[in-house]
């Protein structure tokens, strides 16, 4: 199996446009309203600390989403770290 990416910068970059990319789908969802069901891609979506500040009740369902996300994204990195070729 080929990796994805072959150097670390390489790695890095492509992750941390991926980060932003997510990042700007969920802003771009709460402005405006023809991307806000898009933006539930984004695990962005899903963290809201200013309610908490604010005295909000803390919502379950929104952990809940970015503990699958976790977990899969575990899996997923555990998968293609054994079929890699040293």
């Amino acid at each position: 199996m080929r990796p994805a990416a072959t150097r670390r910068a390489t790695a890095s970059g492509l992750t941390g446009i991926a980060v932003l990319a997510a990042y700007l789908l969920d802003y771009l969802g709460r402005v405006w309203e023809p991307a806000r069901r898009l933006s539930a891609v984004s695990p962005f979506h899903y963290f809201e600390p200013m309610p908490l500040i604010a005295g909000q009740s803390f919502n379950g369902g929104n952990a809940i989403v970015l503990a699958a996300i976790s977990i899969v994204s575990i899996a997923a990195a555990y998968v293609a770290f054994n079929r890699r070729d040293i």
